[in-house]
């Protein structure tokens, strides 16, 4: 029963990160949410997704080919892969990312 409400959570989070429960991705958002709350990085999910989303917008990535190690990798190797390598295709990047970090960070504290 407990299983059950922590997994409806899960989906009801991602739901509200904007993924479409129809979508593939929709699946792998919830295991990998699911990991990230054990390694208490939630907070990151929803920026680390606005990137992925973005690449995937521009064609720089292929739609569902790294979201997994894009959302287990640490902080610092996901900048360097995924933000700071990408700045000329995308030079607001950064910024966008610390905006939706801020503001999930504010939205953890509550």
């Amino acid at each position: 029963m407990v299983e059950a409400r922590k997994f409806r959570k899960l989906v009801e989070k991602v739901k509200e990160m904007g993924i479409i429960p129809l979508a593939s991705t929709f699946v792998i958002a919830v295991h990998v949410l699911q990991v990230m709350i054990s390694y208490r990085l939630d907070k990151r999910i929803k920026a680390w997704y606005l990137v992925y989303k973005i690449f995937a917008e521009k064609g720089l990535i292929k739609k569902g080919s790294c979201l997994v190690y894009a959302f287990l990798c640490g902080e610092e190797v996901f900048l360097e892969r995924f933000v700071k390598s990408y700045e000329e295709n995308a030079p607001r990047l950064l910024e966008l990312y610390k905006k939706e970090l801020a503001i999930s960070e504010k939205v953890c504290r509550k």
